[in-house]
C-alpha cells in the first residue's frame, strides 16, 4: 500500500478554526479508519495465501523428494521445513506478509493520531468556552512596572555609592590636612 503524507497535515489542529476541524474530524478518521480495516483484510488474505503455499509445496516435496534432495530415502520433517523455508514462492509469501504488517501498523498509528487530535479539539473547544483565550478584564503592564522597579532601585544604589565615595574621600582629605 503507497500511503502519502497527506495525514500529515490532517491531523493538525488550527485553533482559529475549532468548527471547522469539528466537522472534518470524523471524515478523516472514518477515510484512515477504512485503509486499516483494508490493510487488515490484505494481512489475512496474506497470511492465507502463505499456508496455501506451504501446504502445495510441502505436499509436492513429499510426493516427488527427488525433485528437491536426491540421494534421500526418507524425508524428515526438518529436512521438508528446511527446504520450504529456503523456497522463493514462501519467501515472497513471507514478504507479502511482512509489508502487510507495515501497513497495518502504520495506519493504526494514523489512526490513533486522529483519536489524540479529536480528545485535543475538545479540549480546545472546552477551553475557549471558559474564554481560556481571551485577555484580562483590565491590563497590567508588568513588564513596566517591573523595569520602573528595577532602574528605581539601581539608581538609588549608584547615588548611595557616589555619595559614600565622596564622603570618604572628604574624610580622607581631612586627615591629610
Amino acid at each position: 500500500m503507497d500511503l502519502d503524507d497527506s495525514y500529515k497535515e490532517k491531523i493538525k489542529i488550527d485553533p482559529d478554526n475549532l468548527d471547522l476541524e469539528c466537522l472534518y474530524q470524523p471524515q478523516y478518521f472514518m477515510e484512515y479508519a477504512e485503509m486499516l480495516a483494508k490493510a487488515e483484510n490484505n494481512l489475512d488474505i496474506a497470511k492465507r495465501n502463505l499456508d496455501r503455499v506451504c501446504s502445495k509445496k510441502s505436499l509436492d516435496i513429499r510426493k516427488n523428494p527427488e525433485n528437491y534432495i536426491s540421494g534421500i530415502n526418507k524425508l524428515t520433517e526438518n529436512m521438508i521445513q528446511s527446504l520450504l523455508d529456503n523456497d522463493a514462492e514462501v519467501d515472497e509469501a513471507n514478504n507479502k506478509i511482512i509489508e502487510c504488517k507495515h501497513d497495518v501498523k502504520v495506519l493504526s498509528a494514523i489512526v490513533d493520531a486522529f483519536e489524540q487530535k479529536k480528545r485535543s479539539i475538545n479540549n480546545l473547544v472546552v477551553l475557549h468556552g471558559q474564554q481560556y483565550y481571551s485577555g484580562p478584564d483590565s491590563i497590567r503592564p508588568l513588564n513596566r512596572e517591573f523595569i520602573k522597579s528595577t532602574s528605581t532601585q539601581i539608581a538609588k544604589d549608584k547615588i548611595r555609592t557616589r555619595l559614600s565615595q565622596r564622603k570618604d574621600l572628604s574624610n580622607k582629605h581631612e586627615d591629610e590636612d
